[in-house]
């Protein structure tokens, strides 16, 4: 009877081993896989990081193309604004000269209708 009574509490033992057996690689594997999310936690965050930096870079490298394109097209607006300033003044001054030749064809108009009528009061001139 003692080897019948050996194998039950062998079989007893084993069967209140299991579950603790049981428990504990549950607990193992639970560690397991916390410390896998925990590690792929930290890769993601690396990741997102650096996504952050490039995107952050990449911002910046196309905020200073713009910023170059805007300074060269002020420059060019600049130049194109004084030249027309220029052509403006000279435009200006064109017209003035016109007005100016106006003026001196109308008083040598003027000037001629004086002498006419002088030359049509004098006697002895041929009138035509």
């Amino acid at each position: 009877m003692s080897k019948l009574e050996h194998e039950r509490t062998e079989w007893f033992s084993k069967i209140q081993k299991e579950p603790k057996d049981f428990l504990l690689d549950v607990q193992m594997q639970k560690r397991s896989w916390r410390t896998a999310l925990i590690r792929d936690v930290k890769k993601l965050r690396m990741t997102s990081k650096k996504e952050r930096m490039h995107l952050r870079k990449t911002k910046r490298k196309n905020f200073n193309i713009l910023l170059l394109s805007v300074g060269k097209e002020l420059e060019y607006v600049n130049s194109e604004m004084r030249r027309l300033d220029a052509e403006r003044r000279e435009i200006n001054l064109d017209c003035e000269k016109r007005n100016q030749e106006w003026v001196e064809l109308n008083n040598s108009i003027e000037e001629l209708k004086v002498q006419r009528e002088k030359l049509e009061k004098q006697p002895g001139i041929i009138a035509c």
